[in-house]
């Protein structure tokens, strides 16, 4: 692999699709360039289970590398090897990693659509990709633990990527075995449509649904405001004619570092109005917000919303991953949106270092316990359910074909020279 021209907010990479690939998200594992904060400038390998491997240093400019995964379907684990193609010295290795890779059908290579923004492409350039199967062993499930119960009124929910991956009802089952009743679904407005038998079948299971929208700090930009309004308006429009409604809507903009963020801030603000008037009455709205907004910029948002989700995730690697540090690290924020009247939903991530779903659903105990006479909180959110299904003691959650989840061991090669394709931008969370 050789990338080019790279800027922030641009992920060259080659990945592999269980479904046909109309978005990066879409993805059963990848292996990109990444330029974001906090990583910097480095490969990245992960999976959909939120497995994410870095190498420690970012690859030097016009270089080829030849990358070597080597996957353990039986243990789920996968070896990586990185090195240079003209000289073949290591450039990465990390060997027994935890990986899961479910079937997949198709791959992709740079992403698919224009640039939203203007920004420029990024090229990269692949060859001479060899996929070996080396032996096959099924995947085991683990029993599923016995969730905490949810106390009455309160939100336990997952965000949710790419629903048309799995089987509708065994997906539905697993999410009110885990005491999940809500979801934060990540929408594309565009195909707005295709969501309408998956938001039936949650509330027929009890399970709310809110379109997740708007994912990426830009959507913020005073000259994006017509696209973002729009967006709003399709689900507006959507909820006016569907079967199945969506319980509301959640804003994951973001604002943040590649800006300039004090102008952008003001353009947040305006657009959070404006989507503000076309929602109240109609359905609920919710911001997601990262740790560290301040006072000010939740005072800024709280009258023109329902509810804030705060991601008490992505740490920088404290690991908050026990009730007591996500406690600490929320604190200022829920005294503000205590004092501001409003509410809060907790979001916790499994990449954190949980080790498996008992470990999750005691967190969430703990914090429902915690929080218990707290007028601001609403309840927990976990950071997502391609990560939580992931975990052991989750049941195996079939794919919409009934083939087998266990997959062959295997090798895949991904050499150097001559194929262009190019990566677009979108920013990942």
């Amino acid at each position: 692999m050789k990338c080019e021209n790279l800027d922030w907010g641009t992920y060259p990479l080659v990945a592999f699709y269980y479904d046909n690939p109309d978005t990066i998200e879409n993805f059963v594992f990848r292996i990109e360039f990444h330029w974001d904060d906090p990583y910097g400038k480095n490969f990245l390998i992960a999976d959909s289970y939120g497995h994410s491997h870095w190498a420690n240093k970012p690859p030097e400019s016009n270089v080829w590398y030849h990358v070597k995964l080597k996957y353990h379907a039986s243990t789920q684990k996968v070896d990586i090897y990185i090195t240079k193609k003209s000289t073949g010295e290591s450039f990465y290795t990390n060997e027994n990693a935890d990986f899961r890779i479910d079937p997949f059908r198709y791959l992709g290579i740079g992403y698919y659509g224009k640039p939203d923004y203007g920004d420029e492409w990024s090229p990269i350039r692949v060859d001479n990709i060899r996929i070996a199967a080396i032996g096959k062993t099924a995947l085991t499930p683990t029993p599923t633990p016995t969730p905490p119960t949810v106390p009455e009124g309160k939100i336990k929910a997952v965000w949710l990527y790419n629903p048309d991956k799995y089987d509708t009802s065994t997906l539905m089952k697993d999410l009110k075995s885990a005491g999940i009743n809500t979801v934060f679904l990540s929408t594309d407005v565009n195909n707005i449509w295709k969501y309408e038998r998956f938001v039936k079948s949650a509330h027929e299971n009890g399970i709310e649904v809110h379109a997740m929208i708007l994912e990426d700090p830009r959507c913020a930009l005073k000259e994006n405001h017509e696209s973002s309004i729009k967006a709003v308006e399709t689900v507006l429009d959507y909820n006016d004619k569907s079967l199945a409604k969506f319980d509301g809507i959640n804003i994951d903009i973001e604002p943040y570092v590649d800006l300039d963020l004090e102008q952008v801030w003001q353009d947040y603000i305006t657009l959070l109005e404006a989507i503000h008037e076309k929602t109240v009455g109609k359905t609920v709205l919710s911001v997601d917000i990262p740790g560290w907004y301040d006072e000010s910029k939740i005072k800024d948002l709280a009258p023109n919303l329902d509810f804030f989700v705060i991601m008490a995730y992505d740490s920088g690697g404290a690991g908050w991953n026990t009730a007591s540090e996500i406690e600490d690290a929320v604190a200022s924020e829920m005294g503000t949106i205590r004092g501001e009247g409003s509410k809060a939903v907790i979001g916790i991530g499994v990449h954190e270092g949980f080790e498996d779903r008992g470990e999750v659903e005691k967190c969430v105990d703990e914090l429902y316990k915690y929080y218990s006479a707290d007028s601001a909180f609403s309840g927990v959110s976990i950071f997502k359910y391609e990560s939580y299904s992931g975990l052991a003691g989750a049941p195996e959650v079939s794919v919409p074909t009934g083939e087998e989840k266990g997959i062959p061991g295997f090798e895949a090669v991904f050499a150097v020279a001559g194929l262009l394709a190019v990566a677009y931008p979108l920013r990942r969370r």
